[in-house]
């Protein structure tokens, strides 16, 4: 047997690619207002968590340029389920909004659950309410959750640039998965499913115990939804049999900087 010549980890320019599909659905944005179509998002923030926050700024600022409406709507820490879910019952009924998003995390008292269940099925863009998580797990979604949609969206561009086949590079590919929320974890491994890729998902006790390494060392591609910038593997070994590897990281999480007053999120 030829052992296949190493081939060293490719840097995935995702910031182009991020700005092409922008475009495209700023071009559709504006299609379906020309067609009396109302276009817009409405995100709910309960509390003042930093990354929801974090994240709340950037859904703000690509509704401004991608010219759709966005109803930035705030409740505070102490807020009760009840009013939370009356939150909810108006956004659902206002035609203006067709898409809801709720900030995570959410404060201790409150029921996601009831919350993802309370949402309009046709406005859940990610996907939390159990009819769209049915549909997505049986591999056919209404809605794909934003992270994994994105991460898999970069990776399916950069092979198209790079001249594989798609289904060729899924079929030969094991994807480790780091995490298994609701929103991010569990959905990419259901994408990776649809690809009919080979899938390892770990969680938070493979690092505590020592074992996080033992997956993503051996992963090809590597698939990493932590949100914390420490888990992603350290020290690759390079093995003359594996294809290239890749990399993908989503979730933001602040991070503390030398000389920094204020926490930056990564």
């Amino acid at each position: 047997m030829t052992a296949a010549t190493w081939a060293p980890p490719q840097v995935i320019d995702g910031r182009a690619i991020a700005a092409a599909l922008k475009a495209d659905v700023a071009t559709e944005a504006r299609f379906l207002a020309g067609h009396s179509t109302a276009v817009g998002i409405a995100t709910l923030l309960i509390g003042g968590d930093y990354a929801a926050r974090a994240y709340e700024r950037r859904i703000g600022k690509m509704a401004a340029e991608l010219g759709v409406t966005w109803q930035q709507r705030r409740l505070p820490e102490d807020t009760p389920q009840h009013e939370v879910m009356a939150e909810i019952t108006v956004l659902n009924a206002d035609p203006s909004v067709s898409g809801i998003l709720v900030l995570r995390p959410v404060p201790p008292h409150i029921s996601e659950e009831e919350i993802f269940t309370a949402l309009d099925p046709a406005k859940d863009i990610e996907a939390v309410h159990p009819e769209n998580a049915g549909l997505l797990a049986l591999g056919r979604p209404r809605y794909v959750p934003s992270a994994p949609a994105a991460v898999f969206h970069v990776l399916d561009q950069w092979l198209d640039t790079a001249g594989e086949d798609r289904a060729e590079f899924y079929h030969r590919s094991l994807i480790t998965v780091v995490g298994r929320s609701s929103n991010v974890g569990k959905p990419a491994v259901s994408l990776a499913c649809d690809r009919q890729a080979s899938v390892d998902s770990v969680d938070e006790w493979a690092s505590r115990s020592g074992r996080l390494g033992l997956y993503t060392r051996r992963d090809r591609p590597g698939d990493r939804r932590a949100g914390h910038p420490q888990h992603g593997d350290r020290g690759q070994e390079h093995h003359p049999l594996r294809p290239t590897p890749t990399s993908r990281q989503a979730g933001s999480q602040p991070v503390m900087t030398t000389g920094s007053a204020a926490p930056r999120t990564e």
